[in-house]
């Protein structure tokens, strides 16, 4: 319904994590608080995205790359299988990105 939509669109505007879906706060907040063998896992990406001109190219950036927009990154192997594990407790399923650990 219209009045669902615009409440939905309204909470986009005040909460940057609403496009991830339910329980992404959860998923963070487990990530901030675990210990990490490598760098503490970066994402969801597309939190770290914007468009210069969202008007012209959000639509085509969110058709694109939609997949890696929820990613995760991580820079240690022992730490993808950990962070796959907390996601799937919350039902979520990313692309996971191994990086080499930042200098």
């Amino acid at each position: 319904n219209c009045e669902g939509m615009i409440q939905r669109a309204k909470d986009a505007e005040k909460n940057s994590l609403v496009p991830y879906g339910n329980n992404i706060k959860g998923v963070l907040e487990v990530i901030k608080n675990e210990k990490w063998v490598g760098d503490r896992p970066v994402g969801p990406l597309g939190l770290f995205v914007k468009a210069k001109d969202a008007a012209k190219w959000g639509a085509l950036l969110r058709s694109q790359l939609s997949q890696y927009l929820t990613a995760f990154a991580v820079t240690n192997n022992a730490d993808r299988g950990k962070l796959n594990k907390v996601l799937g407790s919350f039902n979520k399923y990313s692309i996971l990105i191994s990086l080499p650990a930042w200098s």
